[in-house]
């Protein structure tokens, strides 16, 4: 008996976990599932929150820790998409990968098209991480990855068809123009302390420098308690700290800054669609790999005020092969 399958594209990544960067990738997919052509009611999110990926997205989420519905929705599913982030990674627990390679090949067992997008790869420790990133990413009928580092990572383990195209959270168009302001925007990132304490450096020394207000900018829960711990440690002079739940939030801050000094990845994207300069303390090879292909400033032990902000051309084109990449993917599992 032939299944049913109702659902053109089942989307997997690391989305309801309260980190704006993630949850920026889930929009973005759908924004561009959408935009191809394909119905709302047809796609279906996992997500460790499905209310409020839902909220956000408008369309169906379920939680990606029901292992028996991710299984019964695969044999609904034409097509599985990994939709985008570091989902491929052993630092923090080769557990991730497991996760992700599991899901894979239950999609694979269940008939179903799999595709990445997006994808950024590593750092892979230990073998067991690099198996189950080899074995899932191999499978996949379409991916691409959004760093070089990633692809000569995926050449080193024997991962050899894929394509490169930039994060999808870069296809965001603000609609404001950055003017300008007395501020300059902190984003920091716990558990990496010698990264937090250069860019806590650069920002006290910048604002002091420039005559600037520091604002406080937390892209997840946990970035906002860390801050709340610097400042009450009298680490560093906040204005206010702002938890940054969406881009429009980010925008209206980046309107009226000046600079940005921050950790996380999608807080070097962010700034970059806003034209706002910034200088990035890269705590992750992906964060370095971003810096060095958009050119933004990589903060060292040296006290300087380089700043950078991306070139609007560079957007434009990154924007344009956004698209045109994730629709050969999409067109690579259904035709």
């Amino acid at each position: 008996m032939k299944l049913e399958r109702n659902i053109d594209v089942l989307v997997l990544g690391y989305y309801g976990f309260g980190n704006l960067g993630d949850e920026l990738l889930a929009e973005a997919v759908v924004r561009n599932l959408v935009s191809a052509g394909i119905q709302r009611e047809k796609i279906v999110l996992l997500s460790a929150d499905p209310q409020k990926s839902e909220s956000r997205t408008g369309v169906k989420c379920y939680n990606r820790w029901n292992l028996g519905t991710v299984s019964a929705l695969l044999k609904q599913s034409k097509s599985f998409l990994l939709g985008g982030g570091g989902l491929f990674q052993d630092v923090t627990s080769v557990k991730s990968c497991g996760y992700y390679w599991w899901v894979v090949r239950a999609a694979k067992m269940s008939g179903t098209k799999i595709w990445a997008v997006s994808q950024s790869v590593g750092p892979l420790k230990s073998m067991l991480g690099k198996y189950f990133t080899k074995n899932a990413l191999k499978n996949c009928a379409y991916l691409s990855v959004r760093d070089r580092k990633s692809s000569a990572l995926l050449d080193s383990i024997g991962v050899e068809s894929y394509e490169t195209a930039p994060d999808l959270v870069m296809d965001i168009q603000f609609t404001e123009k950055h003017c300008g302001g007395d501020t300059l925007l902190l984003n920091l990132r716990p558990g990496y302390d010698a990264a937090a304490e250069s860019a806590v450096r650069i920002a006290n020394f910048t604002a002091k420098r420039n005559k600037l207000k520091i604002i406080g900018v937390a892209f997840a829960r946990e970035d906002q308690v860390y801050l709340e711990n610097l400042q009450a440690d009298d680490k560093i002079k906040l204005r206010d700290i702002v938890l940054c739940e969406t881009a429009e939030a980010f925008e209206k801050l980046a309107v009226n800054a000046s600079q940005a000094v921050g950790m996380r990845l999608h807080f070097a994207e962010l700034c970059a669609l806003a034209s706002l300069p910034a200088a990035m303390s890269a705590y992750d090879p992906k964060v370095a790999a971003f810096c060095e292909e958009w050119k933004l400033p990589v903060l060292t032990e040296k006290l300087s005020d380089k700043f950078a902000a991306v070139d609007c051309g560079m957007l434009q084109a990154a924007r344009e092969k956004i698209v045109s990449e994730f629709r050969n993917g999409l067109a690579a599992v259904l035709q």
